[in-house]
């Protein structure tokens, strides 16, 4: 939620619907800003994403995602 800068997490807020099935709750933000980073050069900033990603990004999931929101963002 990008203009309160609120994460949303699922089962603790009312769904939404597609919307919260597209973000699947597995972080997609931070993965998904991983490129950017290297791209302008802060590679220190990077290197502390990864880590977090390493260390909080978890796959192992029962949930619908959104398959083309997963590809794009995640595997992309």
């Amino acid at each position: 939620m990008p203009l309160s800068c609120k994460g949303r997490y699922r089962g603790v807020e009312p769904s939404r619907g597609d919307i919260d099935d597209a973000l699947g709750n597995f972080t997609l933000t931070l993965v998904d800003t991983l490129d950017t980073l290297v791209v302008l050069g802060d590679f220190d900033e990077f290197e502390e994403a990864v880590q977090r990603v390493i260390e909080s990004v978890s796959f192992d999931q029962d949930i619908v995602v959104s398959v083309f929101e997963t590809n794009i963002r995640m595997l992309g």
